[in-house]
């Protein structure tokens, strides 16, 4: 699932939100070690070498002990997900709200603290996201999904803001 990068997937946004690292390994033996937000640069690209592949994730320890909470859409039960928001909010206080299947690779935005409401995410999903490329296809245009980032974005911060997260 890491090394097909795809845009909808599920474990590249976990571990962008968890601040992972992957051991990429050549064929030859040669490592070196990429962040999980540095890593997917599009839908199904990366930077993978060819030769590569990914050997290991490494998920710093303190960020196990996060609160999480994941909200997701998709147009019919069947369909693939539109968009997907998992929100962490780590022992130290520190909030990143991260996006997958919106965008053709995953986001985070990352808040030192967790904010006194919304106005603060909202603002920052309107300034930031569209930097990035949207995914446009048949589960939706770019402004749905951005609409339903915004929503699904509240819905997480609700979640950890008053506790309910896992």
């Amino acid at each position: 699932n890491i090394a097909l990068s795809l845009a909808k997937g599920a474990i590249g946004t976990i571990c962008v939100a968890m601040d992972a690292e992957y051991v990429l390994v050549s064929s030859s033996g040669t490592e070196r070690i990429v962040t999980a937000s540095d890593f997917q640069t599009g839908s199904m690209c990366n930077v993978l070498r060819p030769g590569e592949r990914v050997a290991a994730v490494l998920i710093p320890e303190e960020n196990m002990d996060a609160d999480w909470a994941l909200k997701r859409i998709r147009m019919t039960t069947t369909s693939h997900v539109a968009t997907s928001v998992i929100g962490l909010k780590y022992p130290s206080g520190k909030l990143r709200i991260n996006f997958s299947a919106t965008l053709v690779y995953p986001v985070a935005l990352q808040f030192e603290s967790m904010p006194e409401n919304f106005d603060e995410i909202e603002a920052r999903i309107d300034a930031e996201l569209p930097q990035h490329p949207y995914m446009e296809d048949q589960h939706g245009t770019a402004r749905y999904r951005h609409a339903m980032a915004r929503n699904l974005a509240s819905e997480v911060f609700g979640a950890l803001s008053q506790g309910l997260a896992q």
